[in-house]
């Protein structure tokens, strides 16, 4: 019997530009039980990978839960800029991570204890076609939008 075919792109990780390395890590570590791995430190020699000009030190810390893997990114030159808050969904790019959660009163009083912020206008009841739960958004402490989906089953759309 032949190996399925290997596809052309696998999954490897997702980005996260911070302002303060240790907090972000805590607060992934404490309120999503994500594992630290390895770290990397990048300076000028990666300017135009980094689409980036001048003095650059960069520091990045891979952490994971199960098959989700995340890039802490801290630049220490250039200063992290932008508003740290939650983007909107109609803007481009990215707009949020997404987590199956047990009790979302739990999650997000570990959500404020580390760090974060609750949008609680976010907090819904949805409705799927085999099952009904609710969700709410938090940020991370800069401001990455996070969904939390509190179902009997957990959710995926796959």
């Amino acid at each position: 019997m032949n190996a399925p075919a290997k596809p052309k792109a696998r999954y490897s990780h997702s980005g996260i530009c911070v302002t303060d390395l240790q907090r972000a890590i805590n607060f992934y570590k404490n309120v999503f039980d994500f594992s630290e791995g390895g770290q990397l430190r990048i300076e000028n020699e990666h300017q135009a990978m980094l689409s980036m000009e001048g003095n650059i030190l960069l520091d990045s810390v891979f952490l994971r839960n199960g098959g989700l893997v995340i890039e802490l990114l801290h630049f220490t030159r250039p200063a992290p800029f932008g508003p740290g808050v939650a983007r909107a969904f109609n803007r481009r790019g990215l707009t949020h991570l997404s987590f199956n959660v047990d009790s979302l009163e739990e999650m997000t009083k570990d959500v404020l204890a580390w760090g974060g912020s609750v949008l609680a206008d976010t907090r819904s009841r949805f409705e799927l076609p085999h099952m009904a739960g609710e969700i709410i958004f938090v940020t991370d402490p800069d401001g990455t939008r996070i969904e939390l989906m509190a179902f009997p089953q957990d959710v995926t759309m796959a």
